[in-house]
């Protein structure tokens, strides 16, 4: 299975990890505020159709985030990182802000937030069954599922509130994969190129198992959304051979230097 890999534009490749920090900071210090005092307002209809997939998602984006600092500290020590695990807790600061949003909203429909769900299950699972890199890509199949997800949320429905929050976790996830994607790289370039491109087959291989339980799971809101299958799939995989360019970017980026690096040494001790 052949995953584009072209790199594509990132306009903050060359931020650091102290500059991701900075600007999750100002983020979550300037986001516009939702029109709460409306409060949720959806027909019996967009009620049936909506809720039980918000609540699923809710779950999906709560979160300590344990092991992933654990592995980020990890790996920040190893590479001489010291940004990175501050502009990590931030990150997942902010995750956790949109899982607050959505537990308002049900809140304010009087519907039940999910203690457990058996898709959530098996994200977390994976997610802590080995280090930094096979955390970053099961985050990344969520946020790019989410992309389109949330998208088709917002236009399910005509609610001014829940319409602003799709389109404030949208802005978010916009620089998320940024960041993830610029750090998948980065991880990648510690590999051997071929196999950093099994890596990037089997992600997308993933991705794809992923989108059918997706659909299937929340087809109620992709059909109000009047979302087909096959639609879905050519904007998820649109936004995941996005974040693989970013990846490239990185990756191509820290190989030069290691390169630069090795005949540096070779020049010192000739």
């Amino acid at each position: 299975m052949k995953v584009t890999t072209n790199p594509v534009h990132n306009p903050h490749a060359d931020w650091s990890a102290h500059d991701w920090a900075g600007y999750f900071r100002k983020r979550r210090a300037t986001r516009p505020p939702l029109p709460w005092d409306d409060g949720p307002q959806l027909t019996p209809e967009e009620q049936r159709s909506v809720l039980g997939s918000m609540a699923i998602f809710q779950r999906g984006e709560t979160g300590e985030g344990r092991h992933f600092l654990r592995v980020g500290r990890q790996h920040a020590a190893s590479v001489g990182d010291s940004g990175y695990v501050d502009a990590l807790t931030l990150f997942i600061a902010e995750e956790g802000d949109h899982a607050s949003l959505l537990k308002r909203f049900l809140e304010g429909l009087d519907y039940a937030c999910l203690t457990r769900n058996w898709t959530d299950f098996c994200f977390r699972w994976l997610r802590h069954q080995a280090g930094l890199e096979l955390t970053i890509s099961v985050l990344l199949t969520a946020e790019v599922i989410a992309m389109v997800y949330y998208a088709a949320l917002r236009r399910a429905t005509y609610c001014p509130l829940l319409r602003g929050i799709c389109s404030q976790i949208l802005e978010d996830e916009v620089f998320h994969l940024q960041f993830q994607g610029d750090r998948l790289g980065r991880l990648y370039a510690l590999h051997p190129p071929a196999v950093a491109a099994i890596h990037r087959a089997l992600h997308r291989g993933g991705l794809e198992c992923v989108w059918r339980v997706v659909w299937w799971t929340h087809r109620p809101v992709f059909q109000r959304a009047d979302l087909r299958f096959r639609e879905g799939r050519r904007r998820l995989l649109g936004q995941f051979r996005i974040v693989m360019g970013i990846a490239a970017q990185a990756e191509g980026r820290f190989r030069a230097h290691a390169v630069d690096g090795v005949a540096e040494c070779a020049g010192g001790s000739s």
